[in-house]
C-alpha cells in the first residue's frame, strides 16, 4: 500500500483516507489490447479482476475502514462485494458522484433495483451525493468540479476519523492532486492511504 501525507491539515474529523480502485474490468482489458472499449464503460470485472478483489479481502481485513462510500459502477460494486466482509457490506454508502468521467448517458446510474437483486447484502437506499453532470460527455472542467464538490460534501458530512472510497483511477488521480499536490495513477485493485494532520 502506498501512503501519502495530505497538504491540508484543517479537516474536522478525517484523519485517514483509503482509496480502493476496482479490480480489472472488461473495459480495462479491451483498452490494453487496443480494441474500442467505449461500449464497455460500465463493464463488469474480468475473472482476473474478481481474483484481485478477493485478494484485497485479506489486506482490507487488517484496516479500520470507517465510513465506506462506493461508486455505483458495476466494477466497483463487484469489487466491494468480493473484498468486503458481509458485516461491512450492509454499512456501505453508495455515491453516484464517485463515478469516473461521464462519456455517455448509459454511464449514469439508473438501475438500483437490478443492482439490489445482484448484490442482496447491499442497501441501495443508502445513496448519497447523487449528481447531474453539467454536460455529456462531461468536460474535464466539469469533471474536476464534480470531484471537488464531492470531496467537500464527503469531508463535511463525515464524522468518522477514517473514510474509505471504492472507485476509479481517474477520479482518484484528480482527488489526489487536490489533496497531496500531485496526480497519482492507481493500479487495478490497489489501496492508497492518505494521512491528514
Amino acid at each position: 500500500m502506498r501512503i501519502f501525507r495530505a497538504l491540508a491539515t484543517n479537516l474536522v474529523a478525517i484523519k485517514t483516507l483509503y482509496l480502493i480502485r476496482h479490480g480489472e474490468s472488461l473495459f480495462n482489458k479491451l483498452f490494453e489490447i487496443k480494441k474500442n472499449p467505449s461500449v464497455h464503460l460500465d463493464s463488469y470485472l474480468t475473472p482476473k479482476g474478481i481474483n484481485q478483489a478477493l485478494d484485497l479481502k485479506t489486506e482490507i481485513r487488517e484496516l479500520k475502514l470507517g465510513e465506506i462510500y462506493c461508486s455505483t459502477a458495476n466494477r466497483t460494486l463487484q469489487t466491494a462485494w468480493f473484498s468486503l466482509a458481509p458485516s461491512l457490506r450492509s454499512k456501505l454508502h453508495f455515491c453516484p458522484s464517485l463515478v469516473e468521467r461521464i462519456e455517455h448517458p448509459k454511464n449514469l446510474w439508473n438501475n438500483p433495483l437490478g443492482h439490489q437483486i445482484e448484490f442482496p447484502d447491499f442497501d441501495f437506499r443508502r445513496v448519497q451525493y447523487d449528481f447531474v453532470p453539467c454536460s455529456i460527455p462531461e468536460t474535464p472542467l466539469c469533471f474536476q468540479t464534480r470531484i471537488l464538490s464531492t470531496w467537500k460534501a464527503l469531508e463535511s458530512g463525515t464524522v468518522c476519523s477514517t473514510l474509505t472510497l471504492v472507485g476509479h483511477c481517474d477520479f482518484f488521480s484528480y482527488l489526489l492532486e487536490i489533496l497531496i499536490g500531485k496526480r497519482v495513477i492507481l493500479n487495478n485493485a490497489e489501496i492508497i492511504r492518505v494521512d491528514f494532520g
